[in-house]
This record gives C-alpha cells, sequence and structure tokens, in this order.
C-alpha cells in the first residue's frame, strides 16, 4: 500500500482508539519510520517493525526520539513461519515479556 495511504489509516485508527478507550495501550505494526511517527504523534505506545528496522532503518531513531515504550522486532520480514533461527527465536520471546510488561501498565 503506498505511504501516505498507510499513515491515513493508521493515524485515524489511533486516534479513534486513543479517545474512546485513554486506557489501552495501543500498538502500530509497520515497517516505515514516517508512519511510526505519524502513528506516535496521534497517540500510539508501541510500534511493532515486523523487519526489525532493516526495510527502513530510521525507524529506530523515530522510537528511540519518543515516548514509545518498546519497538517490538517480532520475527521475520514476510511470514512468521520462517521464524525459526534461535536468534528470531529468542527474539519472539523477548519482545513477548517486554510487551506483557508494557501492557501490565494499560490493564483497566
Amino acid at each position: 500500500m503506498p505511504e501516505e495511504t498507510e499513515k491515513e489509516r493508521v493515524v485515524t485508527a489511533v486516534r479513534a482508539v486513543t479517545e474512546h478507550y485513554p486506557q489501552i495501550a495501543v500498538s502500530v505494526d509497520t515497517t516505515r519510520a514516517s508512519v511510526a511517527q505519524a502513528a506516535l504523534e496521534a497517540g500510539a505506545h508501541i510500534i511493532n517493525d515486523v523487519s526489525g528496522g532493516q526495510l527502513d532503518p530510521d525507524i529506530a531513531r523515530v522510537v528511540a526520539n519518543s515516548d514509545c515504550r518498546i519497538l517490538c522486532n517480532i520475527g521475520a520480514h514476510g511470514s512468521m513461519a520462517r521464524a525459526r533461527q534461535k536468534q528470531q527465536i529468542m527474539s519472539m520471546a523477548l519482545c513477548a515479556i517486554l510487551m506483557t510488561n508494557c501492557l501490565s501498565k494499560f490493564a483497566l
């Protein structure tokens, strides 16, 4: 999908959720730094980049310069079925632990 389309859709969704449910942590999946930036500005709490910053290395800077709780790198770009290597499995486990910790702060 075109970058601007993704950004518009993400911002609209994040704003709707944060407006009606401010106590809920909002996570956005994107591989694009500009979309991550827009999502964070709209109120997102978590950015999940399945490429691990490989498709847009600037995404790490965007998250580092924000109040975002975590940048999750779950799996590999493409199919989760390819996440068989030890490093990827460990990354997924660590991310799950960190997300659980982060989301517990937003419990209802």
